[in-house]
């Protein structure tokens, strides 16, 4: 009779076991997919503060094409009321200058986002072409004191 009680009770145990263990197996189960579920809205947001990091930089960046536009179209006009001696050669400077810009107007308009890292290289990149725009003006200007 003790065999069969402990016997029973050896079996009811091991049951008991099984069944605890099946159960603790599921539940990281459900932890992973919601960890799961939160890096895809993790990515999301990502992608979203990406594409309105783009805008900014895309909408700053035209400003100043714009701008660059009308300081053109400015010393156009200067070109034609004054009388100069070097006119050509200051014409044909300015045009190397409109090209430029409107050079950097296509490529900030074909630009498009393969991730952040290549987004800062196109910043840096983009930054540095203005910068070498904005001296040619300032080089224009002297062709123009001479």
């Amino acid at each position: 009779m003790k065999i069969k009680i402990l016997t029973h009770t050896a079996i009811f145990m091991v049951f008991g076991l099984l069944f605890i263990g099946c159960k603790e197996e599921t539940k990281p189960i459900d932890t992973s997919a919601e960890k799961v579920q939160e890096a895809e809205k993790e990515v999301v947001a990502a992608k979203q503060d990406l594409a309105d990091a783009i805008a900014v930089f895309q909408k700053e960046s035209a400003a100043i094409i714009t701008a660059n536009e009308k300081r053109i179209a400015e010393i156009k006009l200067e070109i034609a009321e004054e009388a100069m001696d070097n006119r050509d050669e200051f014409r044909q400077e300015l045009a190397k200058i409109e090209e430029r810009n409107a050079q950097l107007k296509k490529k900030l308009s074909d630009y498009s986002s393969d991730g952040s890292q290549k987004l800062d290289a196109f910043k840096e990149e983009f930054n540095q072409d203005i910068k070498e725009l904005g001296k040619a003006f300032g080089d224009l200007t002297v062709i123009n004191t001479r």
